[in-house]
């Protein structure tokens, strides 16, 4: 019969500890974060609901002047993904810029067609991005919505335009800094990121 002493159970609870910490997300230069690619769906479908090119594309982060740019830890989840605010830029914010999305390399099928992007955010703390935006550049034309204070409320930014005829690329962001600050330590929530798009004439 085993015999559980004080000791083992003491024992156990430091393996178990252990275990905890070796899980816990080590940091991740910037180098490397932006070599990698995140799970954040977009969801993009046409009016009959159908899915269109660039559905299953993951999300690269974007970082400049890693000195002074604030330190954020990226989870995914299959709705979409985290962001843990590890450290706030540093001031006075020169050259900083954190961001991350999809660039699709060929706009050709949403040329012409008009355009509904959204998404949703909320944080688990009140978090203030001074510089923030969700924002979808043609080539041509950046087209920006701001997005500054979160919480646990849903905030859902959002962005209707028509994509023109002569559209070079087509690249959706969020930008969580660009020569600003964020204020709060916290996770923010990314969820249902969708780029609806009008049928008008056939998909190539």
């Amino acid at each position: 019969m085993l015999k559980i002493t004080g000791l083992s159970i003491l024992a156990t609870m430091a393996a178990l500890l252990a275990m905890l910490i070796l899980l816990e997300p080590a940091d991740i230069d910037v180098a490397t974060l932006q070599k990698m690619t995140f799970e954040c769906p977009l969801r993009s479908t046409g009016t009959a609901g159908e899915e269109l090119p660039g559905h299953r594309r993951p999300w690269r982060p974007f970082v400049s002047n890693p000195e002074l740019a604030p330190q954020i830890k990226i989870g995914e989840s299959k709705s979409g993904c985290q962001f843990k605010i590890a450290k706030e830029p540093v001031a006075p914010y020169s050259a900083v810029d954190w961001r991350i999305g999809q660039v699709f390399a060929d706009p050709t099928p949403f040329l012409g067609r008009k355009i509904d992007a959204g998404l949703i955010l909320s944080a688990d703390a009140p978090i203030t991005l001074t510089t923030g935006s969700f924002y979808v550049y043609d080539g041509l034309q950046v087209h920006e919505v701001g997005v500054k204070a979160l919480d646990s409320q849903k905030a859902n930014p959002r962005l209707a335009f028509t994509i023109p005829p002569g559209a070079k690329t087509l690249e959706v962001w969020l930008r969580l800094t660009l020569h600003g600050g964020i204020q709060g330590k916290g996770t923010i929530l990314l969820k249902d990121a969708t780029l609806p798009v009008s049928n008008r004439g056939k998909w190539t």
